[in-house]
């Protein structure tokens, strides 16, 4: 790969934050809740809901408790990623070590965690827990054993057509899924892309959102919100789209970085080439590229069609939307029925109380793909427009055996806890994992109880289930105690609570 084998990231702008004006450089001394006041507006909501993010904790406790750090698996910029497993389980968890000293504008990393908590798609790397002690910040997050897609490109020279087709797809997914959630991760490349296995089919992974950024913004004294163009200049020089150069630029920067993924995917080397970072803005700029090199031969005109539909200015460049709709791209897989045993599953959880579904959404968001591949297939087939979300459109396609429209639109009201009008990735697996199997597990059934046990005295009550939400509606946990009491106490001990989960 001449001319492609830096591997570190090269941050153009050292995140001069242009974007926010309110960013803040803070000491290394604040806790990391201190640090999330200052830029967290979330508002608490009226209506009860449920989300994979309210399981994303941050720890009191030191890291070492619950982890034994088992060797060094790299180095960025701002700390050292180890290999993490927990003393209770033995789950194996990539831990992200942060040295405090090195978070020196203290929005990047918020928008790193941010993005993290919120985004929820089987193509973006999952993070479990948050530790900080004096010197560092962790981020635990899903164990990726399976390298770099850069590692997988230089190892081979360049793909097959085959090959990059299928990888391309699955970063069309999580680009779309992103800017469907109004996040433009501005640095993607081989780098940040992991896959989750050795295996050859393995899935990936996008990584590393320490330059994410949101682009949809709301104005803290009207409340109106509105997208806005992004100004910092960041990312790495090879993939950086031409707008971004100028300082005046879209999530559309994105589908830029993804054709130059794309190019190299196919070639071995980049459309875009310096001597340095500067060299190689300039040529970026000039926008000048090629397909003449013998090893262009081989590849279809529908590769080199969808390639220079991506290289093209911003107004003109493809949406993930229409890049997925691309002849290239498209039609890559088979329809798919939901299988009987998963219909089950789905009309069971959609028919269970509030409290039974929190606790598997909770256990749904420690799952590992080796646990729920196939129900990840599953959702990844219903999803259609492989938007992240399966809609009633996509649900009753998926359910043929069900004629009436009424009950599939019941299923999909009880499975979306979140009340967004469709299922996400997490509400899916929560819905359909194999509770039979879940409620005979001790150790992960008394793992579910003490997330809501926050003082660890053995019983859930009305404040406990309330610390766990972000909800005003005292009503919704009095209903939630009230459904799971059975000896009228007021609240939830550990007996009433398995019977809860065994639909008792």
């Amino acid at each position: 790969m001449s001319g492609y084998q830096q591997k570190e990231s090269i941050k153009v702008d050292d995140f001069v934050d242009v974007d926010n004006a309110e960013a803040v450089e803070t000491g290394p001394t604040e806790s990391f809740e201190e640090l999330k006041s200052k830029f967290d507006i979330k508002k608490l909501i009226t209506q009860f809901v449920i989300k994979k993010e309210n399981f994303v904790f941050t720890k009191k406790n030191s890291l070492y408790e619950d982890y034994k750090l088992d060797g060094e698996l790299g180095k960025g910029t701002y700390g050292v990623v180890y290999k993490g497993i927990h003393t209770d389980t033995g789950d194996i968890r990539a831990v992200k070590q942060i040295s405090r000293k090195k978070i020196k504008k203290i929005e990047r990393f918020l928008n790193e965690v941010h993005a993290l908590k919120t985004l929820d798609h089987p193509n973006i790397i999952k993070l479990f827990e948050i530790y900080e002690d004096t010197e560092n910040v962790y981020l635990v997050q899903e164990m990726c054993e399976g390298g770099e897609l850069f590692d997988r490109i230089v190892e081979n020279g360049y793909l097959s057509e085959k090959q990059a087709a299928e990888l391309f797809l699955q970063i069309l997914q999580s680009i779309l899924y992103c800017n469907k959630n109004r996040i433009s991760h501005r640095d993607l490349k081989p780098e940040n892309f992991m896959f989750k296995s050795k295996d050859k089919d393995s899935m990936l992974k996008l990584i590393d959102f320490g330059l994410s950024m949101s682009y949809f913004k709301v104005d803290k004294n009207t409340e109106k919100s509105s997208v806005v163009r992004m100004k910092t200049r960041a990312g790495t020089a090879f993939f950086m789209a031409p707008e971004v150069i100028s300082h005046d630029y879209t999530e559309s920067c994105d589908m830029w970085s993804a054709g130059v993924m794309l190019y190299i995917m196919l070639c071995g080397y980049p459309p875009f080439y310096g001597e340095n970072d500067q060299e190689i803005l300039e040529a970026v700029i000039a926008g000048e590229y090629d397909f003449d090199d013998e090893v262009w031969d081989e590849v279809s005109d529908e590769a080199k069609d969808l390639i220079n539909n991506l290289l093209k200015p911003e107004q003109e460049r493809l949406t993930p939307k229409e890049a997925l709709h691309h002849p290239w791209v498209k039609n890559r897989d088979k329809n798919i029925d939901v299988p009987n045993k998963h219909l089950h599953r789905l009309k069971s959880f959609q028919k269970s109380k509030k409290l039974k579904k929190a606790a598997l959404t909770y256990l749904a968001s420690r799952t590992t793909d080796d646990d729920i591949s196939e129900e990840m297939q599953i959702f990844l087939k219903l999803d259609k427009n492989r938007d992240g979300y399966i809609t009633l459109k996509e649900l009753k396609e998926g359910m043929k055996e069900v004629e009436n429209i009424d009950e599939i639109a019941e299923i999909l009201k009880g499975v979306d806890i979140d009340n967004n009008g469709a299922i996400n990735y997490t509400e899916f697996i929560a819905a359909t994992l194999d509770q039979d199997k879940v409620v005979n597990e001790q150790m992960k059934m008394k793992d579910a109880f003490k997330v809501f046990d926050k003082d660890g005295d053995g019983q859930i009550d009305e404040e406990e289930m309330r610390a766990a939400f972000d909800c005003t509606d005292g009503e919704a946990f009095k209903e939630i105690i009230q459904e799971a009491d059975s000896n009228g106490d007021g609240k939830v001990d550990y007996e009433e609570f398995k019977k809860v989960m065994q639909n008792v």
